[in-house]
């Protein structure tokens, strides 16, 4: 139990621990971890057969395991620094693949063939390569062909809007001359005189012009002077009021809507009634839309023949060949919705015996700001 051998030399000498002690304690030929003055250490017990010493060795437990942590810190550190590497290549593959789709995925959702932009055509991954330049050529051959599109609508609609305008033409023609034939046969001569006067005044107004649309108070005074027209032929049986509302005067409408369904009423409805003689122009706002109205106290329809009449103007919309009673209706109802769309044109009320309301509903448009102000300016430097 005495020790012969100490890295304290104060030590040697002295007696330990009784040996049987010693081995009851910690064996022999054994290792075990101790917990001595607040530290771990590693105490192991050797016996020598020959010479019957027991040798103890208490090794601080920092000492074994200090340099297996510093390796555990290193290959922590590798192992972090290759995971770091690898979600950065990682993050940078996906970028390469994935933002190059994502582009094409929001510019296929996005293409209406007016706001198609071109994606890179190099990305460097073959796929996304071949995938950007085949969308690239569909968008381009699609908005060319949109465009194709577009320009053949423009020139149909403009065939369209030109036949309709030349078909209301002869037609209103027609109908002035046949007036004034009218007027002469009876022997009215200065009124027929007039009547030829105020129809030249007429055709340099509206015949000549080439304009899609001009403004309503250009519209009323063309139709005051058809009026003024047809008052000299039938006199006193003609009577007309207009009424254009001020916030309408500027409103931008299609040429010659109003000619016609004033000449329809007094075809239809005062010449079929002894005792009719009004005809009554308005125009007002009715939120978006603007309505124009031409009333009568003519003769009226009764359901079945205003369903007749209703039923061939919109035939003549289908472009079927069922014939309108006037050219005059089916003509403007065409051209309204040629212009505007199938939500707008001409609707019919009328009662037998009382009269018969034609009213045209279109949006409400106004001239460009510039000319708008400008006709602000004429109109405050006017003598008015």
């Amino acid at each position: 139990g005495y020790i012969v051998s100490h890295q304290d030399k104060h030590m040697l000498g002295k007696q330990f621990i009784d040996t049987a002690k010693m081995t009851e304690l910690y064996g022999t030929n054994s290792f075990s971890m101790i917990r001595k003055l607040g530290s771990d250490y590693l105490l192991s017990t050797y016996l020598d057969p020959i010479t019957g010493w027991t040798i103890v060795e208490e090794i601080p437990a920092q000492h074994i395991f200090g340099v297996l942590k510093q390796v555990n810190g290193i290959i922590a550190a590798i192992l972090l620094s290759c995971l770091c590497i690898s979600l950065l290549i990682a993050l940078y593959q996906s970028q390469r693949i994935s933002k190059p789709l994502s582009q094409l995925s929001q510019a296929m959702n996005t293409f209406d063939g007016q706001n198609f932009i071109s994606l890179p055509t190099e990305t460097g991954t073959m796929e996304t390569d071949k995938l950007s330049q085949s969308f690239n050529n569909m968008a381009a051959e699609i908005t060319h062909l949109m465009e194709t599109v577009k320009a053949q609508g423009r020139q149909k609609r403009a065939a369209e809007m030109n036949f309709l305008r030349a078909q209301i033409n002869p037609h209103f023609l027609y109908n002035m001359l046949f007036s004034i034939r009218c007027t002469v046969e009876i022997g009215k001569t200065d009124q027929a005189v007039q009547m030829i006067a105020a129809l030249i005044d007429l055709l340099k107004s509206t015949l000549k012009r080439t304009d899609e649309t001009i403004s309503l108070e250009e519209e009323f005074e063309s139709t005051r002077k058809y009026l003024v027209v047809q008052k000299l032929r039938y006199g006193e049986n003609v009577h007309f009021e207009m009424d254009l509302a001020p916030e309408t005067k500027s409103c931008m409408v299609p040429p010659l809507i109003l000619q016609p369904l004033v000449e329809n009423a007094i075809f239809h409805g005062l010449e079929a009634s002894d005792d009719a003689d009004l005809i009554v122009v308005t125009s007002e706002l009715e939120g978006s839309d603007l309505l124009l109205t031409v009333a009568d106290d003519g003769a009226g329809m009764d359901e079945d023949t205003l369903t007749r009449v209703c039923n061939n103007i919109t035939a003549e919309t289908n472009g079927t060949e069922q014939q309108c009673d006037s050219i005059g209706l089916a003509n403007v109802h065409n051209r309204i919705r040629l212009n505007y769309g199938e939500q707008y044109g001409i609707s019919i009320s009328s009662v037998p015996h009382i009269g018969t309301t034609v009213t045209i509903r279109l949006p409400t448009q106004y001239p460009q700001k510039s000319q708008f102000m400008q006709e602000v300016q004429n109109y405050e430097g006017s003598d008015c």
